[in-house]
């Protein structure tokens, strides 16, 4: 996801995601952000993964540029959580591997 607009408002995610109607698998979920915190949700108790995301809804526009490996990968290695770097932590770093898939 890319925020854009004057004051991040505007949220451009991977259009092969946003358009497909499907669920994804109810698994860990990670929306991945440039240069910003990414949002993880892990699985477990109260919170089971988004099986529902992207959420279609005002401010949110596909954007097929992000469907490429080098923005998953590189927003892999170089993602934040709560402004520390955990790229080389499980899962994230085996999710590199998964990439390609």
């Amino acid at each position: 996801e890319d925020l854009v607009g004057a004051r991040g408002e505007i949220h451009q995610v991977d259009a092969a995601a946003v358009n497909n109607r499907y669920p994804h698998a109810r698994t860990q979920s990670v929306v991945l952000r440039w240069r910003r915190d990414s949002i993880f949700t892990p699985c477990g108790g109260a919170q089971d993964g988004h099986a529902d995301w992207p959420a279609r809804r005002g401010q949110v526009y596909d954007e097929w540029g992000l469907h490429h490996e080098d923005d998953y990968t590189d927003r892999l290695r170089a993602i934040t959580l709560g402004g520390k770097a955990v790229g080389g932590q499980e899962p994230f770093r085996t999710a590199r591997f998964f990439v390609g898939l």
